[in-house]
């Protein structure tokens, strides 16, 4: 379970000054000069239970009126308090919507901007319909026959042809290269076109990735020992579970995911 340490319940606001029909300023601390008055209140209520008072109060300064300033940095200290409570509402839904409850760390060192961004994205992907892979590619004109219909001299063509369609709407293939054309493609036909994604065509800084060795399977740990760990990922290895017997390493036989689409760069056109 991830945690959040440190936090502590606000305490209530004192010397809250209210303001008569007439004007006059009364508070609770019966001193003269600038005064401050709550405007706005909101009660979050945590999943643990726990509820959170916020409160917004603007500074009141002696009789004469807010003069520009004053009133600028009243505006922005406004902004600022709004921004923070839609953060919190934000951050609500997501764990809400995932069943997680995110640290803190590094999260709330964000600015504000992005970390509200960052709340958007996790409900947006919690929120979103499953894509069908392979209903997706058929529908936009990709040919998939059964990899026993594939000739050798087709096979490329129809996994290269798959591979930047995909790409084409932020889906990227990773860690193939132990794997020959046709392994690729029969595994993608029969398996992890299968598998539902959630995909954001229209949002060039998500990506969906596809590992051929990221099912977490003894036999995907043992593919990743084999050809793709180095040295020192072999090392760290040993030191977390040293009683695995590592595999002894293999050159990789192919040489193709440096020739596939990556995320971040400029997308391929979708193919037609």
């Amino acid at each position: 379970m991830r945690g959040v340490s440190g936090m502590k319940k606000p305490k209530d606001i004192e010397n809250v000054v209210e303001l008569d029909e007439s004007g006059d300023q009364s508070g609770t601390d019966g001193q003269e000069g600038e005064k401050e008055r709550e405007t706005d209140s909101e009660v979050i209520h945590r999943p643990d239970g726990v509820q959170i008072v916020t409160k917004r109060r603007v500074e009141l300064s002696m009789p004469g009126g807010l003069d520009n300033q004053t009133q600028d940095n009243c505006s922005i200290d406004d902004d600022e308090d709004a921004q923070r409570r839609r953060i919190a509402r934000l951050r609500m839904e997501a764990e809400a919507l995932s069943g997680e409850h995110f640290a803190s760390a590094g999260i709330e060192q964000l600015p504000a901007d992005i970390e509200e961004s960052f709340w958007r994205q996790i409900i947006a992907y919690e929120t979103a319909e499953p894509t069908d892979l392979f209903k997706l590619l058929t529908d936009g004109g990709v040919s998939l026959p059964p990899p026993v219909m594939v000739s050798e001299e087709h096979i490329a063509d129809r996994l290269w042809e798959t591979i930047y369609f995909l790409s084409s709407y932020g889906c990227y293939i990773e860690n193939t290269d132990h794997l020959s054309d046709r392994e690729l493609y029969s595994l993608l036909w029969e398996e992890l076109l299968h598998t539902p994604a959630i995909l954001f065509p229209d949002d060039p800084n998500y990506a969906y990735h596809i590992d051929t060795i990221g099912s977490g399977s003894e036999e995907d740990q043992q593919i990743y020992l084999t050809y793709y760990a180095d040295e020192e990922d072999r090392r760290h290895w040993l030191m977390k579970w040293p009683e695995d017997r590592l595999p002894a390493r293999i050159p990789l036989p192919y040489d193709r995911d440096r020739l596939l689409p990556r995320p971040y760069l400029q997308r391929t056109e979708q193919l037609m």
